[in-house]
């Protein structure tokens, strides 16, 4: 009886292994599968749709002075620095990029700006032109705006 006693408890060690073994690859899955839809699920939630645009600080600038010109992205920070082409009028400078992100009550938003200094260099009305900025490997285009530069004396309240 021994012997059988000890291939019983033998045979019982192994069949508990086994489901012990399956157990755990289907927990393995599960969590597995848990894991992916997770993911997948906050992808969605952080998805956002993209924008682009331009704005200048004054849409009038006297002779001299200086304006500040920003190229925001929102809903990406996947973002390659913008190259502004020469504006006729002023004279720009790369001030430097500011990014932002927030979540409030589970909602994430992000954005980035571009900001360049455009010194006015003569007077009359200016074109800043569309401008190319590319997100995530698509470029997308901002609209076009003018911008008056006029003398001190031409300056209104």
């Amino acid at each position: 009886m021994f012997i059988k006693e000890e291939a019983m408890r033998g045979l019982f060690s192994k069949i508990g292994r086994i489901m012990r073994l399956s157990f755990l690859k289907q927990l393995k899955i599960i969590f597995l599968g848990l894991g992916i839809l997770l993911i997948a699920g906050a992808g969605r939630c952080f998805a956002q749709d993209i924008s682009v645009s331009a704005e200048v600080s004054s849409r009038q600038i006297v002779l001299g002075d200086s304006a500040q010109l920003s190229i925001t992205v929102s809903g990406s920070q996947d973002v390659e620095p913008v190259q502004l082409p020469p504006i006729d009028g002023f004279e720009a400078s790369f001030l430097g990029p500011s990014t932002r992100v927030s979540i409030v009550n589970g909602q994430y938003s992000s954005s980035k700006t571009f900001t360049y200094s455009l010194f006015a260099l003569k007077e009359g009305t200016f074109e800043i032109p569309a401008l190319n900025v590319i997100v995530s490997g698509q470029t997308y285009t901002t609209e076009p705006f003018s911008v008056a530069i006029v003398g001190l004396a031409d300056r209104s309240a």
